[in-house]
């Protein structure tokens, strides 16, 4: 038995200065070739076709170093790393797992290596056979359809990962979000009822204008500031700390400030009773559901609506909305009045949509729940369900004679606590709880992978009893 004593581990250190202090200038660490004569005819001088703003006034300040001096000073670097070549005790990232040499020289041959994407693909027969064997190989061993080699890293894969679970749902036709009630039955939020008859033309219009990944960008963001913000105005309407979480005021999100303080002083000072904040609720008479904002009395600063019970909807916008766009939010809220009315009893006089413009200042709507706004949106109601989406009970109509008594009292029998649910709330306005069906891929420009991934995986979700929120 040997008695030799094996030592601690230890990485070279080497006194290496940055590369931009290495050398005098002047180094050349490649001397490209001259370009062909013909290629030069062909092409021209490329400088003078950029335009003048987008030509460099100097040269960058790169380093000018020798091409030796260069190898000599990645070389130690990278001797001050974690890797396979210096150590077997290899613990880290997928970027430092031990690939074989033999792995590296393949990767490297030109057939791989020198593929341009635009190639034609004649040209590169025999390296699409071996890209078919390979899949065909894994699709054998793993017992899958097929497979891809297109994600370049782990975070190309993971997002692929998501993609491929997003069109596994929207195949089963789970893409559509709905709300499971206390009695088992599946309805449509109020808000997908919208969004899937909504006119597309306006938005693909401005997806081409902007590009999609603007487009989704600008969408992403909006939807996480409106979000945040109704999560401080929920606060705000019970009474709590609307800013929990931040450690001062300027840890705030400027945007997210923004639309709170404009909404706080034109909408929710102006209240004199809440009744109940980010509620969930249904109607088995439109068969939607969702989670309302607020309901509340207001006060004497709205004309021939103070004193009114209303529902409250808040919306975080970047421009002033088309009137159509408020058209359709005056909709939204006449369908909540009827799931509120159902579920309490308690009848909805006014409806109104606050309206926070990024750009200043808060636009309101206010209406009667019934009559046209609600027609409209038994309308939207119905253009959903000849969409065919497979959701329970998509063969439904909306019968309006069941949902005309938005306002006044409620549909008959609907004030006494129906399907579980205690018809008049407590004295806090809360309602019992029920569960959310959640799948589909959101779209949010700056939603991490992992939340989105979460989202996307169908899941019962039951709603806090105590905090109203979806």
């Amino acid at each position: 038995m040997s008695d030799r004593t094996e030592g601690e581990f230890h990485a070279a250190r080497w006194s290496e200065p940055l590369i931009d202090s290495l050398g005098g200038g002047g180094g050349r660490g490649l001397l490209p070739p001259a370009v062909d004569a013909e290629i030069a005819s062909a092409v021209g001088d490329v400088a003078a076709r950029l335009p003048a703003g987008a030509r460099r006034k100097a040269p960058p300040a790169l380093p000018e170093v020798p091409q030796h001096r260069v190898l000599r000073h990645f070389l130690r670097l990278s001797q001050m790393s974690m890797g396979f070549d210096v150590t077997a005790d290899m613990m880290g990232t997928c970027t430092m797992k031990y690939s074989p040499k033999v792995h590296e020289y393949v990767a490297r041959l030109p057939a791989f290596a020198d593929v341009h994407p635009l190639q034609d693909p004649a040209t590169m027969q025999g390296t699409l056979a071996l890209l078919y064997r390979f899949e065909r190989m894994m699709c054998a061993i793993a017992g899958m359809d097929a497979f891809t080699f297109q994600p370049a890293s782990g975070a190309q894969g993971i997002y692929t990962n998501a993609c491929l679970i997003r069109a596994f749902h929207e195949a089963r036709g789970e893409g559509v979000r709905s709300y499971r009630t206390p009695n088992g039955v599946y309805y449509p939020s109020v808000t997908t009822v919208l969004g899937a008859t909504a006119p597309k033309a306006a938005v693909r219009d401005w997806q081409n204008s902007v590009g999609m990944d603007v487009a989704l960008h600008i969408a992403g963001t909006q939807a996480a500031v409106g979000t945040e913000v109704h999560e401080r105005l929920s606060l705000y309407a019970r009474g709590l700390d609307p800013w929990q979480g931040y450690q001062n005021e300027w840890d705030r999100p400027i945007d997210v400030r923004g639309h709170y303080d404009q909404l706080v002083r034109f909408a929710c000072s102006r209240l004199q009773e809440t009744t109940a904040s980010e509620a969930a609720a249904w109607s088995d008479g439109l068969r939607v559901a969702g989670s309302i904002d607020l309901v509340a009395v207001l006060d004497d600063t709205w004309g021939d609506a103070s004193g009114k019970r209303a529902v409250v909807d808040f919306k975080c916008l970047r421009s002033p909305p088309a009137p159509d766009k408020t058209a359709t939010y005056l909709a939204q809220c006449a369908a909540y009045a009827v799931m509120w009315t159902e579920r309490t009893g308690q009848a909805i006089e006014r409806v109104v949509v606050a309206q926070s413009i990024g750009t200043g200042g808060v636009r309101l709507a206010v209406d009667e729940p019934g009559g046209g706004r609600l027609d409209a949106f038994v309308k939207r109601r119905v253009e959903f369900d000849r969409l065919g989406l497979p959701l329970p009970g998509r063969d439904y109509v909306p019968d309006p004679e069941a949902v005309s008594h938005a306002g006044a009292g409620g549909a008959p029998g609907n004030g006494g606590g129906r399907n579980g649910m205690n018809g008049n709330g407590d004295s806090n306005g809360r309602t019992r709880p029920f569960v959310v069906w959640m799948t589909g891929l959101p779209s949010s420009g700056k939603t991490t992978i992992l939340r989105e991934l979460v989202r996307m995986v169908p899941r019962m979700v039951p709603l806090d009893s105590d905090v109203l929120r979806e």
